[in-house]
């Protein structure tokens, strides 16, 4: 068998796999997204005999260096986009085709015979199943966001679900083709009871929904010493334009802030943006605002992830209500909205964001984590958030990794867990909340303010 038959092979056995036990790349992030780069990194692996190993408490992933790297770009290019785009496309191939559309996404694709293909999937769509479906206009809002207006629209009164018309609706929002309110209106017209549903709620709500607090206000309360005092808290602060990192630090259980060794308040930036940078409720959307609840520690086997330990989050959906919110006497198997509610004192309870990451897991979204990167950051060379990888969701810290034998040069991943670690158990709350519009990676100077007025 060639080298070549043999990566074919194992990606094509990995993908099978994987899809059969629905798992994923950014493990704990999302069950679909980037199946067939795991398999990539997996045959990349097995062709060279590469493992991962640890020196001296220094971990090395061998899919890291440059080498490997440049084989697993050219693999998710030949196999990944070109040998899937090039079968011809049906109920049996669906699969192959989101494949290539994922990889599309990662690599930031898009060649001059890419709308060839686009085409023949639209013609495909109307018998085309909804993971398709969904898929395929990720794709389109990630790497051709104005490019496909009336087709889009088209598929919005053409569609009953819910999911498809979301993603439809912030598809137009995001092109600017139609006003908050007109989407409002359009929305209750052909689903008159959408605040029943678990993605069309959202989807207006975030939209036309009159907060009663001002962002600033609420912000200080969440920093405040009172705000769920006596349990530890890490602060994610973030734009909301998510193209820009966001800045975490820690309170501890007393309600003082983590210092670093200069007597700073320790500060780590963080990326709250995923590759589609689709809405927080939407699959493999960005890093909703919220609460979470923190919920130890883990080292991942997933060569994305790789081996630095992540912090392990829940949404309100994912747990009971007693250990969501600490509260024995809460009998819910999932948080309910009444009990998420009492986290947040009475004066911010009316500002919609911080409500975000309950809606996101009542619309079905899962296994949001904290935690670093292995992905070559070389694909996204240009971006605002370079060289920060994006994810299915999660909040990714930056993390270098050296070309020539894959071990770890730096890891700000690793520094935040040992500070967490330092002051408490990571057993507390992670809260992300967007400070402002401003187009810029969040500073310390930009989160002083608020702290100074706890």
């Amino acid at each position: 068998m060639t080298i070549q038959q043999d990566t074919i092979t194992a990606f094509s056995h990995w993908r099978k796999l994987l899809h059969r036990n629905s798992c994923t790349l950014f493990a704990r992030c999302s069950r679909r997204v980037f199946q067939w780069v795991l398999a990539l990194h997996i045959a990349v692996l097995f062709l060279t005999n590469n493992s991962n190993a640890q020196t001296q408490n220094t971990p090395i992933v061998k899919a890291t260096t440059k080498a490997n790297r440049e084989k697993t770009y050219s693999n998710i290019i030949q196999n990944g986009i070109l040998r899937n785009l090039a079968k011809p496309l049906s109920d049996s191939t669906e699969l192959d085709w989101q494949n290539a559309f994922h990889a599309m996404e990662l690599l930031q694709y898009k060649e001059s015979w890419v709308p060839n293909k686009i085409t023949i999937a639209l013609q495909y769509f109307p018998q085309a199943t909804a993971d398709f479906q969904r898929a395929f206009l990720e794709f389109l809002y990630t790497n051709y966001p104005k490019e496909y207006i009336h087709p889009v629209n088209t598929i919005r009164f053409a569609t009953n679900l819910s999911k498809i018309y979301a993603i439809c609706m912030e598809y137009l929002l995001q092109a600017k083709k139609i006003s908050s309110a007109a989407m409002s209106s359009l929305v209750f017209k052909q689903f008159p009871n959408y605040q029943l549903d678990s993605l069309l709620y959202p989807l207006v709500a975030s939209k036309t929904t009159i907060t009663y607090i001002n962002r600033r206000k609420a912000i200080q309360t969440i920093c405040s010493t009172a705000f769920l005092s006596g349990k530890q808290l890490v602060i994610s602060f973030q734009r909301k334009n998510r193209d820009y990192p966001g800045l975490a630090i820690i309170r501890d259980s007393t309600g003082h802030f983590v210092q670093d060794s200069s007597g700073q308040i320790f500060t780590i930036p963080q990326l709250a943006r995923s590759l589609s940078s689709l809405p927080f409720y939407l699959t493999n959307g960005n890093t909703p605002q919220g609460i979470f609840r923190m919920n130890g520690f883990d080292v991942s086997k997933n060569l994305s992830i790789g081996p630095t330990t992540n912090i392990q989050l829940m949404m309100p959906a994912e747990t009971s209500s007693a250990f969501f919110t600490g509260d024995e006497s809460q009998k819910d198997s999932s948080t309910s909205l009444q009990a998420y509610e009492q986290l947040l004192p009475a004066s911010i309870r009316r500002y919609f964001p911080l409500y975000e990451s309950y809606y996101a897991g009542k619309a079905g979204r899962y296994e949001i984590i904290a935690h670093g990167s292995t992905v070559n950051p070389a694909y996204y060379i240009g971006k605002s958030y370079y060289p920060f990888t994006p994810t299915a969701g999660c909040l990714a810290a930056k993390e270098v990794w050296n070309e020539q034998d894959g071990s770890r040069q730096q890891s700000d991943q690793q520094w935040l867990v040992e500070a967490i670690k330092k002051s408490g158990s990571g057993n507390g709350y992670l809260i992300v909340i967007e400070i402002n519009d401003l187009n810029k990676a969040v500073s310390l100077e930009d989160v002083l303010p608020y702290l100074k007025n706890k």
